[in-house]
C-alpha cells in the first residue's frame, strides 16, 4: 500500500471512530492537519485522486436539475397501526401467511428523516437517489457525498467476495441540534418547521458545499444484495461492519408482546435519542420469509410503523380565516397563537369543513387543543370549554366569495359549500397550480408565486395560456431573469411530451385523482372520447361510478373548458394515447386484476400486463377479463369474480402467459382450463 493510500485508510478510521462510534481518538485539529495533507499530495500529483478519497466529499458543481433514475427496487412506504390491536392483527395475519412456520420481529425507531437509497460497486459510493415516487428518485450522489456518516468506500469484509455490487437504504436526517443551530442562522422568512423538512430541502440544495455545512446525518436500515440478505438482525450488524451508521436501538423480539414491551420503553426514551421519531418500524426478522409473507401494491405486508398518539398541546384561537380551493370549496382555516408542537410551531390549522366548526362549537377568543395528525398534519381536536370567557357567537360559514363576492351555494347531496363563479380568481390560481404539480403536468419551475405573477400581469388567464408565454414577455417580470426564463418555458415545452394520463389528471375535473385517470385512459384512444359519451356510457368504465361519470359529462358541457383543451392540443400536448397496441402480444385488449398475497410487488405483475398491451383494473367487474389470485378464495373479488364467470388464474399461471419460457421450465398447467381469454 502506498503512502497515500495508507493515509486516506488512516482518515476513513478515524471517520469512522467519530462519525459511526462516536469514539474519536484524535481531535478536530489533527483530523484537519490528516486532511490538509492529503490535499498537498493531491495537489501534487493529481492522476493520485480517486473518487473515494476523503478530499472528494464536497464537490464544486452547482446542479439546477437532478437526473431522474429508475430504483432497482420500489421504494415502498410502510403501512402505520395506532394501538395495540391493531398490531396484533398485524401480527395474526404474519401468522396466517407462515401458517406454522416460526418467525420473530426487529422493532426499531422509526426515524424521521428522508429516505435514500445508496448504490456500490467495487465498494465504491457511485449514486444516490431519493425516494421520489417510489419508482424513479432524484439523483443526488453530489449533495449525499458531503455527508460524512455515508462512507465513500466501504469496509473489507472476510466472509464476503471483495465488494459485490450493493444498495444501502436508509435514512438522512438532521438531528435537533443541527436543525436550532441551522434555523438561528437563516432569515426569518426562510427558517425550517422542522428537522425532516430541514433535511429534505437540504438534500435537494444546488451547492454541495452548503449541503456539507449543514450537519446531516445518516443511519442505514438495510442493504439488497443475496450475501446479505439473511435476517434483518443480521444485516444490520453486517451494515454496521461496512463502515455504516445503524440505529443503536434496535431490538430483535421473539413474539408480538415483546414488540409492545419494546413500543412502551421507548416511548419515553425517544426524546432522548437526538433526532425527531414519530414511532417504532415492526419487521418480519427473517427475510426468506417476506416474499411467502407478501405485499400491497403500496407496502410490504412483513412490516408495518407503530406510530406513537401524538402530542396534545392547548393555544388560543385567534379566528377562522376561509380558502377557496380550485373546485369553488370554501375550507375553513383556523388562526392560532403560534404554539410548538412534534417539532414545529403551529400558528394555522384547516378545519375541513363548516359542519366540521359548528360540531366543535369554536368561538373566537376559546382555548382550543391542537395536535398533529400523524406527527405531519396539525388539527384542532376539540375546544377546553372551562376557559371560555364572556359570551361569544359561534361562526358562520359565509354567504358570498371572501375573494369575489359571488353567491356561495351547497348542494344536498354534499357537506362542502362552494363559489359559485367558476371565474373566480382564488379558484383559477389553485387550478393553474393542479395543472403544473408534479403529478400533473409536472412543470417543476412554475409555481405559486410565478402563477400569481402571471395572473396579476393578466399575462395568463388560465391554464391553456402557459403554452402561449414567450421569452419577451416573461423577461418584462420582476425579478425574472433570462436563466430562470427560459427554464420556465423549456418546462412547458417538455410537458407537451406527458401520457395521456397525466394530462387527464391534470384538467382538474372533479373527482378524476391519478388513480381514475389512469383508468380512464386505458379505455379510451383520446381524451376527445369522453366527450363524446354519454353518461351511461362513462359509467361503465371500470372504477367510474355515476358521481365521476356526472363530473366527467358536466366538465365537458363547459365551452371554456372544451377551449382549452383545443387551446393546449394545438400548443402540442398530446391528447391521444401514445403507446399502440403491440402486435403479437397476447394481452392486447385484456383487462387483469390482482387480490391476495403475490410473491413480488403487486407493480411487478401490473407492469408485465401494461409491457404486454393489457390494461389493470383495480376492482372486479363483468368487463374484467380474468382475475389473478393465488390462496385468498374468500376475498370479495374471489368471490364476485365467480359470480360473474371470470376466469380465475394464479400468479405462476399468469407468468406462464407472458413468459412462455417459465411455463416449459416449471411444466406449469393452467388451473382453469379452456381460459377464453387469448
Amino acid at each position: 500500500m502506498t503512502k497515500i493510500e495508507l493515509l486516506r485508510e488512516q482518515i476513513r478510521k478515524h471517520e469512522f471512530l467519530y462519525y459511526i462510534l462516536s469514539t474519536p481518538e484524535i481531535s478536530d485539529t489533527e483530523y484537519d492537519a490528516l486532511i490538509k495533507q492529503l490535499e498537498e499530495m493531491e495537489k501534487q500529483d493529481p492522476s493520485l485522486i480517486t473518487t473515494d478519497s476523503p478530499t472528494q466529499r464536497v464537490g464544486n458543481d452547482l446542479t439546477k436539475k437532478f437526473a431522474k433514475i429508475p430504483h432497482s427496487r420500489p421504494m415502498l412506504s410502510i403501512s402505520n397501526v395506532y394501538s395495540e390491536d391493531e398490531l396484533i392483527n398485524f401480527d395474526h395475519r404474519v401468522k396466517d401467511a407462515l401458517k406454522e412456520e416460526p418467525y420473530e420481529y426487529i422493532a426499531e425507531l422509526k426515524i424521521d428523516g428522508v429516505a435514500i437509497a445508496l448504490r456500490y460497486n467495487d465498494g465504491i459510493l457511485k449514486q444516490a437517489l431519493t425516494r421520489g415516487d417510489g419508482k424513479i428518485g432524484d439523483d443526488v450522489t453530489a449533495n449525499a457525498k458531503t455527508i460524512k456518516s455515508i462512507p465513500l468506500k466501504m469496509h473489507s469484509l472476510s466472509f464476503l467476495p471483495p465488494h459485490p455490487p450493493c444498495e444501502v437504504r436508509g435514512e438522512v436526517y438532521m438531528d435537533r441540534n443541527a436543525f436550532t443551530k441551522l434555523n438561528e442562522e437563516l432569515p426569518s422568512g426562510e427558517k425550517f418547521q422542522n428537522p425532516r423538512n430541514a433535511a429534505s430541502g437540504s438534500l435537494k440544495l444546488q451547492n454541495p458545499q452548503e449541503v456539507s455545512r449543514r450537519g446531516l446525518k445518516f443511519l442505514a436500515h438495510f442493504v439488497f444484495g443475496k450475501e446479505w440478505e439473511k435476517e434483518h438482525h443480521w444485516n444490520l450488524i453486517t451494515l454496521r461492519n461496512l463502515g455504516f451508521p445503524i440505529e443503536s436501538h434496535s431490538n430483535k423480539c421473539k413474539d408480538i408482546q415483546e414488540v409492545i414491551s419494546y413500543i412502551k420503553t421507548m416511548e419515553e426514551g425517544r426524546k432522548t435519542v437526538g433526532f425527531d421519531t414519530d414511532g417504532v418500524v415492526v419487521k418480519v426478522n427473517f427475510i426468506s420469509q417476506h416474499e411467502k409473507i407478501g405485499y400491497t401494491t403500496k407496502a410490504p405486508k412483513w412490516a408495518v410503523a407503530y406510530k406513537y398518539k401524538p402530542e396534545t398541546l392547548c393555544t388560543k384561537l385567534i379566528g377562522v380565516d376561509c380558502q377557496v380551493g380550485r373546485t369553488g370549496v370554501l375550507t375553513p382555516v383556523a388562526r392560532m397563537e403560534p404554539i410548538f408542537v412534534s417539532g414545529s410551531t403551529i400558528s394555522n390549522a384547516t378545519l375541513h369543513n363548516y359542519e366540521e366548526v359548528a360540531r366543535m362549537d369554536l368561538r373566537q377568543g376559546d382555548w382550543v387543543w391542537i395536535e398533529k395528525g400523524g406527527e405531519i398534519i396539525p388539527k384542532i381536536t376539540g375546544v377546553e370549554l372551562s376557559r371560555r370567557v364572556g359570551i361569544t357567537e359561534p361562526f358562520q360559514p359565509p354567504k358570498t366569495c371572501m375573494v369575489c363576492g359571488n353567491p356561495v351555494i351547497k348542494s344536498e347531496d354534499e357537506v362542502a359549500i362552494r363559489c359559485s363563479n367558476i371565474n373566480c380568481p382564488a379558484q383559477i390560481q389553485a387550478q393553474i397550480e393542479h395543472f403544473v404539480s408534479r403529478g400533473a403536468m409536472n412543470m417543476e419551475d412554475i409555481g405559486p408565486a410565478l402563477i400569481a405573477q402571471l395572473l396579476n400581469v393578466k399575462l395568463i388567464t388560465n391554464w391553456d395560456d402557459l403554452y402561449k408565454l414567450t421569452m419577451e414577455e416573461l423577461m418584462k417580470l420582476e425579478r425574472m431573469g433570462k436563466k430562470s426564463a427560459e427554464n420556465v418555458l423549456l418546462a412547458i415545452e417538455k410537458s407537451k411530451n406527458n401520457i395521456m394520463n397525466k394530462v387527464l389528471f391534470a384538467m382538474g375535473i372533479r373527482h378524476v385523482g391519478q388513480g381514475i385517470a389512469d383508468t380512464l385512459a386505458s379505455h379510451i384512444k383520446s381524451i376527445w372520447d369522453l366527450k363524446d359519451m354519454t353518461i351511461d356510457e362513462l359509467r361503465k368504465i371500470p372504477d367510474t361510478g355515476e358521481v365521476v361519470a356526472n363530473s366527467i359529462h358536466k366538465w365537458f358541457c363547459v365551452p371554456e373548458n372544451i377551449d382549452r383543451l383545443l387551446n393546449i392540443e394545438k400548443a402540442g400536448v398530446k391528447l391521444n394515447c401514445k403507446e399502440s397496441l403491440k402486435e403479437g402480444c397476447k394481452l392486447n385488449g385484456k383487462s387483469f386484476c390482482f387480490t391476495g398475497v403475490m410473491s413480488k410487488p403487486r407493480s411487478y405483475y401490473q407492469n408485465l400486463v401494461k409491457k404486454n398491451g393489457g390494461k389493470n383494473i383495480s376492482s372486479v367487474t363483468k368487463d374484467l377479463s380474468c382475475l389473478v389470485c393465488n390462496e385468498d378464495k374468500g376475498s370479495t373479488k374471489f368471490i364476485k369474480a365467480q359470480q360473474l364467470n371470470i376466469p380465475i388464474i394464479t400468479e405462476q399461471e399468469f407468468l406462464s402467459l407472458v413468459v412462455p419460457v417459465l411455463s416449459e421450465t416449471q411444466n406449469l398447467k393452467p388451473r382453469v382450463e379452456n381460459i377464453s381469454l387469448f
